[in-house]
């Protein structure tokens, strides 16, 4: 009886969910939950409703029982992502670590140490993430660009601007009034990298 398979329910709920349509992947995740309350996959994206429907308890109480199910580096990835949105980033690093080998694993732990302060951590993560992803997205040149700014590192931040900026040209305008380069809104290298 293939209305009551739980994997078409959950297949659906994705589908629904990857079209932004988050009310229709609930409703499909719920069916799937019902028919099967231990699947780790069903779990995992029940997770991801939670969290794009901005509930985070219930998204981080799911992913847990998915990672209790099985640990899959996508659980723990997305559990990373709950974690950052509850201002938990040391638990959301860690969720990151287990989820690396997963693009934007790395970018997001980074951005997580730039968040606490490490300055250090956040260059080597956001490295990685650039290593991982190549120039598949021009963020993690930006924020690795914000992290120069904070370390006082000028070539770090211009080196890695000018590389955002190439990649996506929008944020040309985005650095011109964002306060992490104030300190640099008159520095020749700063002007050179908005180029």
């Amino acid at each position: 009886s293939y209305p009551a398979d739980a994997r078409a329910f959950n297949d659906l709920g994705v589908i629904a969910l990857m079209e932004n349509d988050a009310e229709a992947g609930m409703n499909y995740l719920e069916k799937a939950y019902k028919l099967n309350t231990k699947d780790y996959a069903i779990l995992n994206n029940m997770g991801c409703a939670y969290t794009k429907n901005g509930k985070y308890r219930d998204a981080k109480e799911m992913l847990e029982n998915s990672l209790s199910a099985r640990n899959t580096p996508e659980a723990s990835f997305n559990l990373g992502v709950v974690m950052e949105k509850m201002g938990r980033y040391n638990m959301a690093i860690e969720k990151f670590n287990s989820g690396k080998t997963l693009g934007g694993a790395h970018y997001n732990a980074g951005l997580c140490k730039l968040m606490m302060g490490d300055l250090n951590g956040a260059k080597s993560s956001l490295q990685e993430s650039v290593k991982q992803d190549g120039d598949k997205s021009a963020w993690p040149y930006y924020v690795l660009a914000v992290t120069g700014a904070r370390s006082k590192d000028p070539s770090l931040m211009s080196v890695n601007l000018a590389k955002a900026i190439k990649l996506d040209s929008s944020l040309r305008d985005k650095a011109k009034k964002d306060l992490e380069f104030r300190n640099y809104f008159n520095n020749t290298e700063f002007k050179a990298a908005l180029k």
